[in-house]
């Protein structure tokens, strides 16, 4: 068999499939996206800001929930509330 890119003959362990065609270890190499780089202070500073909002509502649905929870009357609790209608 051969590369469709380099015109190289491979073996069948060494093809792999990517984008619909057959292609040899080096030009699969080549033609992969290079990683990307070390995330900069922008990065940082957004996951920080979005783990701070994140935790801020997670603490004011908790918050709001103990509020309600609160509020219901001690009747309901000890299960006479329905004695009353």
């Amino acid at each position: 068999m051969c590369c469709p890119a380099c015109k190289r003959n491979f073996c069948r362990e060494c093809v792999t499939e990517h984008d619909e065609r057959l292609l040899c270890a080096e030009c699969l190499r080549s033609a992969a996206p290079s990683r990307p780089g070390k995330p900069g202070k922008a990065a940082w500073a957004k996951g920080t800001f979005f783990l701070a909002m994140g935790l801020l509502f997670a603490w004011l649905v908790f918050y709001m929930t103990g509020q309600a929870l609160i509020r219901i009357p001690a009747e309901f609790h000890k299960g006479t509330a329905w004695q009353d209608r």
